[in-house]
């Protein structure tokens, strides 16, 4: 008798499980794919927001070199002394003051923090810019006698030093979030103040008659934290960063040279330049470069830097002034705050001595005497284990952070 054999009507459940594990190959590496494309996207999205505010905040920037300011007329501080006919003002002295109000108005006007715009009561107080002026006298005959080689003569001047309007504006978006129902807090306010500040120089910037806030697509600009200030956001979603004085970062493209000396400072003002007192005085006014073992240099050339934390959303990096390395601030810190001014009172006539030179003279009366300092020279060394802003944070996973990080600076350096 023949036999036929049995034909088969379904899958064995080897053959079934086989087939599951190819399709779940499969859909991984098509999920593997997309999830490339997709993060390519985004970081390409990411690299033309950069360009964009990095060509506004630029241009902004580089203004600063040409910008007319007030520091011909200074106003007597004090009343003239008998036999005294003025006081003048030394070219030296002059380029002095036109510095420090420069950077002054870069602190205010392209600020990285609220505070940079703020103080007590809410409010933009530009610093108090001074001047060592050299008395004109005249002698027992009525001879007029110049003073300028007495340094020990000088007087300190008041220089015109007003808000802009653009400060202004900045401060008027502030008070409308503080409006707010229910009133943001203090940590909200901290946590992207960055981007939000970004925000306010782009919408408060032109290019081409527009303002520059309009080249950002409307998708990129959210309010994460709540507190009622709009952000620039990368294609992550994620609030930029944005660094105006970046003194403690270091670009693997190397396109930052701290042997490059300010550009805004052609006269050499900065007490950098300035002798010092004699050899046993500390001399604290050469600048840190952290990136080469601490070694002291001059000031050197800054561009602000604007950042991205990449696909992984962490940075890597400080944002602002850290008192220690392992902490970051509780409060921000003020480039106009006496902590930053140098001391020149009696008590702290060698640091005013070390940090200024022979320049101390003239400015002993002054206490303190501010100075924003976009090196944070003093706040250094009143914190001798600080954290610069754009410094690398410590540990490993906050270096495999900056791994994908995305810079105006590394784009700077492809083009």
């Amino acid at each position: 008798m023949i036999r036929t054999p049995k034909i088969r009507s379904g899958f064995t459940l080897v053959e079934i499980l086989v087939v599951i594990v190819i399709i779940g190959l499969m859909g991984g590496m098509v999920l593997a794919a997309v999830r490339g494309v997709t993060n390519t996207a985004r970081a390409s999205r990411t690299r033309t927001i950069i360009a964009a505010c990095d060509s506004v905040i630029q241009e902004q920037y580089e203004s600063y070199k040409y910008r007319p300011l007030p520091v011909e007329i200074p106003t007597l501080r004090q009343s003239l002394r008998t036999g005294e006919l003025s006081r003048e003002v030394l070219a030296t002295e002059a380029a002095r003051a036109r510095l420090v109000m420069m950077r002054d108005l870069q602190r205010m006007e392209m600020p990285d923090r609220l505070v940079d715009f703020l103080s007590v009561g809410t409010s933009p107080t530009p610093c108090v810019v001074t001047a060592a002026a050299s008395p004109v006298m005249l002698d027992a005959s009525n001879n007029i006698v110049g003073m300028r080689s007495n340094r020990g003569s000088r007087m300190a001047l008041n220089v015109v030093h007003d808000q802009s309007p653009k400060v202004s504006n900045y401060l008027a978006r502030y008070n409308a979030a503080l409006a707010r129902t229910p009133t943001p807090t203090a940590a909200e306010l901290r946590a992207n103040e960055g981007a939000e500040c970004l925000y306010m120089i782009m919408a408060n910037s032109f290019v081409g008659g527009s303002p520059g806030i309009a080249s950002i697509p409307s998708s990129n600009i959210g309010d994460t934290d709540g507190d009622g200030l709009p952000e620039i956001l990368d294609g992550w979603g994620v609030p930029l960063a944005f660094i105006r004085w970046p003194i403690g970062y270091f670009d693997p493209s190397g396109t930052v040279d701290p042997n490059v000396p300010d550009d805004f400072d052609l006269f050499r003002a900065d007490f950098a330049y300035a002798e010092m007192y004699d050899a046993s005085t500390p001399k604290t006014s050469d600048a840190i470069d952290v990136n080469n073992a601490n070694a002291a240099v001059k000031p050197w050339a800054l561009r602000p830097l604007i950042i991205s934390a990449g696909g992984d959303g962490s940075l890597g990096i400080a944002t602002e002034p850290y008192p220690s390395a392992a902490t970051p601030p509780a409060t921000s810190i003020s480039y106009s705050d006496t902590a930053f001014a140098i001391p020149t009172n009696s008590g702290g006539a060698a640091v005013g001595e070390g940090f200024m030179g022979v320049e101390f003279d003239g400015r002993s009366q002054i206490s303190p005497y501010q100075f924003p300092d976009p090196y944070l020279r003093r706040f250094r060394e009143i914190n001798p284990n600080s954290l610069f802003p754009g410094q690398a944070l410590l540990g490993t996973d906050a270096a495999e952070s900056r791994v994908d990080n995305i810079s105006n600076l590394s784009l700077q350096a492809t083009q």
